[in-house]
C-alpha cells in the first residue's frame, strides 16, 4: 500500500497554548501509526532548544491533512483514528512509567509531554544527540555483535517486566556513545503485556514494520505472540546490517544457508567457527515458527558473546587449518565410528598406527570432514622432524603470534617454541583438534609438552605407542571384501567376469589388503593385461620363493600386518613388474630428489637414456611414478619412494646421468634469483640422498660446494675419493677441493657464537690453528696444481686464485681480531706473506705463459687490483703488502697486452678499469714522505697523457711547498696561471685558477714583490668579470683580488676606492654562499668597522647563520672565535657566548679529522655557561642537550644512556622552529625532518606527527609559489609520516598521506619529460622504480594492518613492473580498489602476468609474492578474496620459477 500521509511542512509552528510553541525544521522518520519530526522551542531568554516531535497519523487509514494542516478522518475511519489515538495516549503512559519505574533512564527515549492540536495527538520528545541506527554503520562485524548485544540487553529488561516492544527496527534505535548503554529504544505504541496480548482474538490488527516484524506479528495470531517475536526482530536487524536487506521467507525456511561471501564484512582472519555461529543465530532468530526461536533473550545474549568473541580479528587465536578432497576414500567406517567413541568417551590423545600406505592419513582426514562441525578449529600438521620445528612452523598459525625481532637479534628457535607453546596451551580448547601426520619417530622429547594442550590430538604413525598409555587404533587393512574390491576398481574399472573376481580377491588377500598394494595391483593388471589368475600365480610363486608360503592370510590368527610383509609384498610386485634397466634408473633417479615433484620434460632431460620416454609412460600408467596430470609433474609415493631407495640403494655410480646433469646444473649460471633460490633447496635435497666413491661424485661435491653451498663434509668425501684413486686426472679437482676449503675455513659461520658461549675461547690460539691450518691446505693446493700440469698460463691463474682465496679468508678475522697483538700480528703476516708468494710465483709464470692475450691481461689485472691501494678502502691488509708502484707495473703490463689490434676498445676498457696509474703510485709516495720521487711520478703521468699538465703542476706545486721549496712551488703556480689564461682566450668556460692566484699573491708579498703582486691581483679581477649564471663564484674571487689590492694599496684615497669596490662585491654574494677561504681576512677587517661591540656580534653571526653544511665548518669556526673574543667574560653578552660555544661545538662535528674531544668540550662549557648566569633561553638550554647528546652518541654509542637522557631533556620542536628563521625552504625542510627523526628515536609520536605538519605546510608553500618538491624528499617524508600515523592508530590519515604520495608518484612516472630533465628513466628503469615505489607503500600499510589496501598497493606493482603504460582509469580508480571494487584491477593483473617477462621481472614478481605470504599478508592472501589474484601469481611463479620443480614439504 502506498503511503499517502503528507507530512507537516518545513518551519509550521504548533502552539500548545500560550508557553509552548514548537517549530517543525524536518521529517526524520515514519512509523504504522505516526510520523517523527526534528524541532525547536525557544526559551525565556531566545535560546533555542532541540526536541523530537511524534504525530500520532495511522497509515492505513484515510485521513486527509486540510489547509491548516488539520487531520481529517474518513467516515469510515473516524471510529478507528479515535481508537488509534487513544493507543498513542497510552504508549506515552508506557513510555513515561518505563522511565520512571523499570530502570531504564539511559535507553528508553525522554517524552516529556503530550498535546493535542490539529485534531490528533503529539509527543515532544528530550533531543538526544546520537544517530538512528538505521544510518549509522558498524565499524566492523565485531561491533555489529556489539551493539545488537546492547540492544538484547535493553530488550530483556522490558521483557522481564513482561512487556513485549513488537516493533524493533533500526529506525526505533538511536546510538548514543556517551550513555553507558551506547542506545536508546523509542516508539512504545505496539508494546503490551505478555498476558494481555495473548488472551486477544487472533487476528487483532498490530501496526508492524515490514521486514522486522516476526510472521505471527503479521497475521496477528497473539496466542503465539511471545518473547520469539522480539528475538525474530533482533536477528531481522542483524541481517539487514550484514546483508544490506531483510530477510525473506527463503531465509526464515527450515535449513537455510546463507551466503556469507556477500556480507558486507569480510576478513581473511574469520574462521570457520564463525560463521557457523552465524549461521545457527540466523537460524534461531528468522526461524518462520516461534517453536524453533530462541525462546528468550537470555540465549540470544549468549551466543552473541560468542559470536564477538569470534568476530575479534585482533585477538590471538589459532587459525583454522584443514582442507580435505573426498574423492576416493572407500570404506573403514568401522575406524571412523571407533575414532569417535574414543574421543567421545573423553580422551584427549589417539594415535593410529599403521605402515606406511595403509591409508592412516586419509583415514584421520575422513574423520575430520565427518565430524568437523564438533570443533571450533581443526590444524593439521605434518611432523617436521621435531616437536619443536613443528610447533615453531607455520602449519601451526597463531593470529599475531610471530618469530620476534629485538635490538639483540631474532629470536632462537628455543625461545619461539617455549613462548608459542604457552601460547598455544592457553588459546586450545577441547573444541579444538590438532591432527599431527606422519609422526614417525620413536620419541621426541617435546611430545608430551605438546600433548599438554587442552585441545584434542589425532596423531598418525609408523611406531606403536601403547606402551607409553596413549590410546592407539592400529589401522590394519580394510576388513570388508566389498570395500576393497571398491578401492580396486577405482583404479581398474575393467569389467572381469565371476571367476576372474574370484582370482582378483585371491591376490587381494594374498597382499592383505594393503591399500597401496591394491592400488598398484590394480593398475597392473589394467596396464598389462594380463589374466588375473596369471599373476595370482606369479604372486604364489614369489610368495613361496621369498619364505611365506605358510604365511597366508587365513592361517594369521591376529590378522596383523607387519612392515616387513608390506614391503616383501611390494617388493614383489616390484620384481614382477619387470622393469628394464632404463626405467629402473629413471626410479632410482627420482627417488635421488626425495619430496620433489619434478616436471616429467625437465626429469627427462636430466634422464637422457634411449627410451626414457616411453619408460616413464609406462611407469606413470602402472601407478610406480605419480603424475599430476594437470601441472605434468612427476614424483614418487613415500612408501615407493621409501622402497626404491632403500632396496635399490641409487648411486652415482649406477644413476651417472642424472649425477652429471646435476653437476652441469650446479655450475650453470642462472640469471634470475628466484630460479637460484629454487636450485638451492633443489640440489640440497638431491645431496643429502646421493652418495658415491667415483670421480663423477667428487666432481659432483666440488660443483655444490663452489657454487652453491659450501661444505666441509662433502669437501673431505671428494678429497678422499681422490686421494684414494691415485689418478693423475686427481689433481686438479684436488687443487678446487682445497681451494674450497680454504673459503670455508676462512667462513665464520658460528664464531661469533663461540666467542660468546665459550668462556675459554682465547683469540690468539685460534689465530695460530686457523693460520696453521689455511697454510697447510694453501701448500696442498700449491703441490697439487704443479702435480697436474706444466702449463704456465694455467699455473699464473691457479696461483692467483690462491692468493685471493688465502687473501679473502682473513677477512673477517682482521675485523673481529684487528693485528695489534705480537701473537695476532705473526699469525696475520705468516698467511699475508703466503699470499704475496703466490703473486710472485704467478708473475713468474705468466712471465712464460703463450695464451690468450685478453686472458692475459685479465690476469694482469686483478694482480694489480691486489697490490692496488684505494683512498676509499679501509683495510689493514692492505696496509701490509699494498704497493702501488707494484700495481702500477701490472697495469702497464695488461695496457701493453691490449694495444693489440685484435682486443676491442671494450675490452680494453674492461681490463684496464679502476686500475692505478703514475699519478696513484705518487700519491703513494706522497704518503710515505718521498716527495721529489713523487714529483718525478707526476712529470712521468703527464708525458704519458695520464694527466694534464696543469694537474701536473698543480701536484709537483704541492710537493714544493712540502718540500718548503716556495721558489719552485711560486714558477709553477706562474706556469699554471699563464697556461690558463691562454686556454681562456680560446674557451670561455676555462677557468682562471683564484685559489693559486691568491696563494701566488701571498708568497710575491712575503718576498716584497709588491709590483708583481699587483699584477697577480689585477689579473684576478680582470678575469673574473661575473656571469649571469655563475655570480657568486665570480665575484667571490673578484672579491678576492680586490681586496688584495686593498691591502697592497699605499694611497688612502685609492685604498678607500678599493674598499668600496670589495663592498659592491660583497654585497652581490647570496646569504647563502659559502664563504671563500680567500675572504675571510676581508671579512673581519669588515667586522672591525661596525661601531658597537653588540653590531659586531650581530654581523658575525649573520655571516655564518646560512652557511651551515660541513663545507662551511672551517669558515664559521674563524667567525664563531671571534664572537668568543668579544664575548669572554662578559656578563651581558653571556647570552650571545653560549650561542657561539654551541655553535662551535656543531662545527668541530662537521670539520674533517677527529674533533668530537673539542666538541663535547664547546657543549659542555655552553651549558655550564648557562647555569652560572641563570639564562632562561629555552632555545639555548634545548640545543644544548641536543649538540651534547649527538656528542655522547659519536663518542661512544648511539645506544649511550646519558645521550638518551639527554634527548628526552630536549625540545626539539622549539629548536626547529627557532632554526628554520630566515632560511631558505629547502633548509626548513631538513631541520624539521631532523626534528621529527629525533622524537621517532623518543618513541613521541605525536610530536614527530607535530614536525610532519610543519613540513607540509612548506611543501604546499613550495606549490603554491610554483615549485614543484623535490619527489624523493617527499615520498620519503610522506613514508615515514604514514609509519608514524599508523603507530598512532590513525589509519584513515594513513591513508590520505599516502593516496597524496601515490598522486605525486604517478605525476613522476607518467609524465612525460624534456629530454635533459633529471632524472629522465628509461622504460624498463622507469618500470622498476615505479614498481618498487608502489611496493614500498603497500609494505607501510602491511605494518600497520590495512591489509586489503596493502594488497591493492602489492597489485598494482606487479601490473607496473611488467607494464606501466596503462590507461588512466586504472590508475585513477584507487579509492574504488580501496573499496574492494576489483573489476578493472583484477582483468588489468591477469593481463599483465601473460606478457612476455624479463628475468627482473621475474624476480620481482617472485619477491612480491614472498612478501604477501609473510606474517602482515598472509591472512589477505589466503582469503577467499583474494583467491582470483593468488591463482594468477601462484600460476606466474609456478611457471617461471616452480614450472620445472616443486617441493612436497618445505624445510
Amino acid at each position: 500500500m502506498f503511503d499517502k500521509r503528507k507530512p507537516l511542512p518545513q518551519g509550521w509552528e504548533l502552539v500548545f497554548g500560550e508557553e509552548h510553541r514548537y517549530v517543525i525544521a524536518e521529517e526524520i522518520g515514519r512509523g504504522g501509526s505516526c510520523i517523527v519530526y526534528n524541532g525547536f522551542y525557544r526559551d525565556r531568554i531566545g535560546e533555542r532548544h532541540l526536541v523530537k516531535i511524534k504525530e500520532c497519523y495511522p497509515y492505513r487509514l484515510e485521513i486527509e491533512r486540510d489547509a491548516e494542516e488539520n487531520l481529517t478522518p474518513d467516515l469510515s475511519c473516524e471510529q478507528t483514528f479515535l481508537t488509534e489515538k487513544q493507543k498513542f495516549l497510552e504508549a506515552y503512559r508506557k513510555n513515561t512509567a518505563l522511565k520512571t519505574t523499570l530502570g531504564l533512564v539511559n535507553s528508553t527515549a525522554n517524552a516529556t509531554n503530550i498535546y493535542e492540536y490539529h485534531n490528533t495527538c503529539y509527543v515532544v520528545m528530550t533531543e538526544i544527540e546520537g544517530r538512528d541506527y538505521r544510518s549509522e554503520a558498524d565499524e566492523n562485524l565485531q561491533s555489529l555483535f556489539l551493539h545488537l548485544r546492547t540492544l538484547a540487553r535493553i530488550v530483556k529488561k522490558y521483557h522481564d517486566c513482561g512487556m513485549l516492544h513488537l516493533d524493533i527496527k533500526p529506525e526505533n534505535v538511536l546510538l548514543i556513545p556517551e550513555t553507558k548503554e551506547q542506545m536508546v529504544l523509542f516508539d512504545f505504541d505496539s508494546m503490551v503485556r505478555k498476558e494481555k496480548i495473548q488472551t486477544q482474538p487472533n487476528g487483532w490488527t498490530f501496526s508492524v514494520s515490514d521486514g522486522y516484524a516476526a510472521p505471527e506479528l503479521v497475521r496477528g495470531k497473539c496466542s503465539k505472540i511471545c518473547e520469539a517475536t522480539d528475538v525474530y526482530a533482533i536477528g531481522a536487524i542483524a541481517f539487514y546490517k550484514l546483508f544490506g536487506r531483510t530477510p525473506n521467507a527463503m531465509d526464515s525456511a527450515v535449513g537455510a544457508i546463507y551466503d556469507f561471501s556477500g556480507m558486507k564484512w569480510k576478513d581473511a582472519r574469520y574462521q570457520p567457527v564463525l560463521f557457523r555461529l552465524m549461521q545457527e543465530f540466523f537460524h534461531r532468530t528468522l526461524a518462520a515458527t516461534v517453536r524453533r526461536r530462541y525462546a528468550s533473550v537470555d540465549e540470544v545474549l549468549e551466543i552473541l558473546e560468542k559470536l564477538i568473541r569470534e568476530s575479534d580479528v585482533e585477538r590471538v587465536f589459532l587459525y583454522h587449518g584443514f582442507a580435505y578432497n573426498t574423492a576416493n576414500f572407500v570404506g573403514r567406517e568401522n575406524e571412523l565410528r571407533q575414532i569417535e567413541t574414543i574421543f567421545s568417551s573423553g580422551q584427549q590423545v589417539l594415535f593410529l598406527s599403521g605402515m606406511g600406505g595403509i591409508g592412516k592419513t586419509e583415514l584421520a582426514k575422513r574423520y575430520a570432514y565427518l565430524y568437523g562441525e564438533e570443533y571450533r578449529t581443526i590444524v593439521f600438521v605434518p611432523y617436521q622432524g621435531s616437536i619443536v620445528q613443528t610447533v615453531c612452523g607455520e602449519d601451526i598459525h597463531i593470529h599475531n603470534v610471530h618469530r620476534e625481532q629485538s635490538e639483540e637479534g631474532l629470536e632462537t628457535e628455543e625461545e619461539y617454541f617455549e613462548r608459542k607453546l604457552k601460547i598455544l596451551k592457553e588459546q586450545t580448547t577441547k573444541d579444538a583438534m590438532i591432527i599431527l601426520d606422519n609422526f614417525d619417530v620413536e620419541e621426541d622429547e617435546n611430545l608430551e609438552r605438546f600433548l599438554e594442550c587442552p585441545c584434542r590430538f589425532l596423531i598418525t604413525t609408523r611406531e606403536d605407542f601403547r606402551d607409553y598409555d596413549f590410546c592407539q587404533i592400529d589401522v590394519q587393512q580394510m576388513e570388508n571384501i566389498n570395500d576393497v574390491e571398491a578401492l580396486f576398481a577405482v583404479y581398474n574399472p575393467r569389467s572381469y567376469e565371476e571367476e576372474e573376481r574370484g582370482e582378483i580377491r585371491e591376490i587381494l588377500k594374498l597382499v592383505e589388503y594393503h591399500t597401496m598394494t591394491v592400488e598398484l595391483i590394480a593398475k597392473y593388471l589394467r596396464e598389462a593385461e594380463e589374466e588375473p589368475y596369471v599373476l595370482l600365480e606369479k604372486m604364489r610363486m614369489i610368495e613361496g620363493i621369498t619364505g611365506t608360503e605358510e604365511v597366508s592370510v587365513k592361517h594369521r590368527k591376529d590378522r596383523k600386518m607387519q612392515n616387513q610383509k608390506v614391503q616383501e609384498h611390494l617388493k614383489a610386485l616390484f620384481d614382477l613388474s619387470g622393469f628394464s634397466n632404463v626405467q629402473l634408473e629413471l626410479m632410482q633417479s627420482l627417488s635421488l630428489l626425495g619430496y620433489v615433484r619434478i616436471a616429467r620434460e625437465t626429469f627427462l632431460s636430466y634422464v637422457p637414456l634411449a627410451g626414457a620416454k616411453e619408460a616413464l609412460d609406462k611407469l606413470i600408467r602402472l601407478g610406480w611414478v605419480e603424475q599430476n596430470r594437470k601441472t605434468d609433474k612427476i614424483s614418487l609415493h613415500q612408501i615407493i619412494l621409501d622402497l626404491v631407495y632403500h632396496d635399490s640403494k641409487p648411486t652415482a655410480e649406477n644413476c651417472p646421468a642424472i649425477t652429471e646433469k646435476m653437476t652441469a646444473y650446479a655450475r650453470q649460471d642462472l640469471e634470475s634469483s628466484a630460479l637460484d633460490g629454487v636450485r638451492w633447496q633443489f640440489l640440497k635435497y638431491f645431496m643429502e640422498r646421493i652418495s658415491g666413491e667415483n670421480l663423477a661424485y667428487a666432481r659432483l661435491c666440488v660443483a655444490y660446494c663452489g657454487h652453491i653451498h659450501n661444505e666441509m663434509y662433502y669437501l673431505k668425501q671428494a678429497e678422499e675419493i681422490c686421494l684414494s684413486m691415485q689418478n693423475e686426472k686427481c689433481h686438479a679437482l684436488l687443487f678446487q677441493i682445497y681451494l674450497l676449503q680454504i673459503r670455508k675455513v676462512g667462513k665464520k659461520d658460528d664464531l661469533i657464537n663461540r666467542m660468546i658461549e665459550d668462556e675459554e675461547f682465547d683469540e690468539s690460539s685460534y689465530l695460530e690453528m686457523f693460520a696453521e691450518q689455511v697454510h697447510d691446505l694453501a701448500c696442498k693446493a700449491e703441490r697439487e696444481i704443479q702435480s697436474d700440469t706444466e702449463d704456465a698460463g694455467i699455473l699464473g691463474k691457479s696461483m692467483i686464485d690462491l692468493a685471493l682465496e688465502v687473501n679473502d679468508a682473513l677477512e673477517d678475522d682482521f675485523i673481529l681480531f684487528p693485528p695489534e697483538g705480537e701473537s695476532n700480528v705473526e699469525a696475520f703476516h705468516c698467511l699475508l706473506d703466503i699470499a704475496v708468494h703466490f703473486m710472485d710465483q704467478a708473475e713468474t709464470y705468466l712471465d712464460q705463459a703463450v695464451m690468450n692475450e685478453k686472458e692475459k691481461a685479465g690476469l694482469y689485472k686483478n694482480m694489480a687490483k691486489f697490490f692496488m691501494m684505494d683512498t676509499l678502502e679501509m683495510d689493514a691488509r692492505k696496509e701490509y703488502y699494498g704497493d702501488q708502484k707494484r700495481a702500477h707495473f701490472y697495469r702497464e703490463k695488461a695496457a701493453e697486452l691490449t694495444k693489440n689490434e685484435e682486443i676491442s676498445e671494450e675490452d680494453e676498457v674492461m681490463v684496464l678499469d679502476d686500475m692505478p696509474g703514475l699519478s696513484a703510485v705518487a700519491e703513494e709516495l706522497e704518503k710515505k714522505g718521498e716527495y721529489f720521487q713523487a714529483i718525478k711520478c707526476y712529470a712521468e703521468a703527464y708525458e704519458q697523457d695520464e694527466i694534464s699538465d696543469i694537474q701536473a703542476l698543480e701536484q709537483i706545486a704541492e710537493n714544493w711547498v712540502r718540500l718548503k721549496e716556495m721558489e719552485e712551488a711560486a714558477n709553477c703556480w706562474k706556469q699554471i696561471l699563464e697556461a690558463e689564461l691562454e686556454r681562456g682566450k680560446e674557451h670561455e668556460w676555462f677557468r682562471y685558477d683564484g685559489e693559486i692566484c691568491c696563494r701566488l699573491i701571498q708568497f710575491l708579498r712575503e718576498r716584497g714583490q709588491m709590483d708583481e703582486a699587483r699584477r697577480y691581483a689585477m689579473e684576478l679581477v680582470q678575469c673574473y668579470t661575473p656571469k649571469e649564471e655563475e655570480a657568486d663564484y665570480e665575484w667571490s674571487y673578484r672579491l678576492a683580488g680586490m681586496y688584495r689590492l686593498y691591502q697592497m694599496e699605499t694611497d688612502e684615497e685609492k685604498k678607500e676606492d678599493y674598499w668600496k669596490q670589495c663592498e659592491t662585491c660583497w654585497q652581490n654574494i647570496s646569504d647563502e654562499y659559502s664563504i671563500f677561504e680567500e675572504n675571510r681576512t676581508y671579512l673581519l677587517e669588515r667586522l672591525e668597522r661596525e661601531k658597537t661591540e653588540d653590531k659586531r656580534i650581530e654581523q658575525a653571526f649573520a655571516y655564518m647563520h646560512h652557511r651551515t653544511e660541513w663545507a662551511d665548518a672551517e669558515s664559521n669556526m674563524i667567525f664563531l672565535d671571534y664572537i668568543l673574543e668579544q664575548t669572554k667574560g662578559k656578563e651581558k653578552l653571556a647570552a650571545q657566548e653560549i650561542k657561539a660555544l654551541l655553535y662551535r661545538s656543531s662545527c668541530y662535528r662537521n670539520l674533517p679529522g677527529d674533533y668530537k674531544k673539542e666538541a663535547m668540550w664547546d657543549a659542555f662549557a655552553a651549558l655550564k655557561r648557562q647555569k652560572q648566569v641563570k639564562n632562561q633561553d629555552a632555545y639555548l638550554r634545548s640545543l644544548g642537550y641536543k649538540i651534547l647528546a649527538s656528542c655522547y652518541r659519536e663518542k661512544y654509542s648511539v645506544l649511550d644512556e646519558r645521550a638518551e637522557k639527554l634527548q628526552k631533556k630536549c625540545d626539539y620542536f622549539l629548536v626547529a622552529k627557532t632554526d628554520v628563521k630566515g632560511q631558505k625552504t629547502e633548509k626548513q625542510l631538513e631541520i624539521w625532518e631532523d626534528a621529527a627523526r629525533s622524537y621517532r628515536d623518543r618513541k613521541e609520536d605525536p610530536m614527530e606527527e607535530k614536525c610532519y605538519q610543519q613540513m607540509e605546510l612548506l611543501f604546499q608553500r613550495m606549490q603554491k609559489e610554483g615549485a614543484e618538491p623535490d619527489y624523493k624528499q617527499y615520498k620519503w617524508f610522506a613514508e615515514d609520516r604514514a609509519r608514524c600515523a599508523g603507530r598512532q592508530k590513525q589509519f584513515q590519515n594513513v591513508l590520505q598521506i599516502i593516496r597524496k604520495a601515490y598522486t605525486l608518484t604517478l605525476h613522476e612516472y607518467q609524465t612525460p619529460k624534456p629530454e635533459d630533465a633529471w632524472p629522465n628513466y628509461d622504460e624498463e628503469t622507469r618500470k622498476y622504480y615505479f614498481s618498487r615505489d608502489l611496493e614500498h607503500y603497500a609494505d607501510i600499510l602491511a605494518e600497520i594492518g590495512l591489509q586489503q589496501e596493502a594488497f591493492v598497493f602489492y597489485s598494482m606493482s606487479v601490473i607496473v613492473s611488467v607494464e606501466d603504460q596503462q590507461d588512466a582509469p586504472f590508475f585513477d580508480s584507487l579509492d574504488r580498489y580501496f573499496a574492494g571494487e576489483w573489476k578493472l584491477l583484477y582483468k588489468t593483473f591477469e593481463t599483465a602476468l601473460h606478457q612476455s617477462v624479463t628475468e627482473e621481472q621475474i624476480d620481482h614478481l617472485s619477491n612480491i609474492q614472498k612478501e604477501l605470504q609473510y606474517d602482515e599478508m598472509k591472512d589477505f592472501w589466503n582469503s577467499s578474496k583474494a583467491a582470483d589474484f593468488r591463482r594468477e601469481l601462484t600460476w606466474f611463479v609456478d611457471t617461471y620459477c616452480h614450472g620445472e620443480i616443486e617441493f612436497k614439504r618445505e624445510d
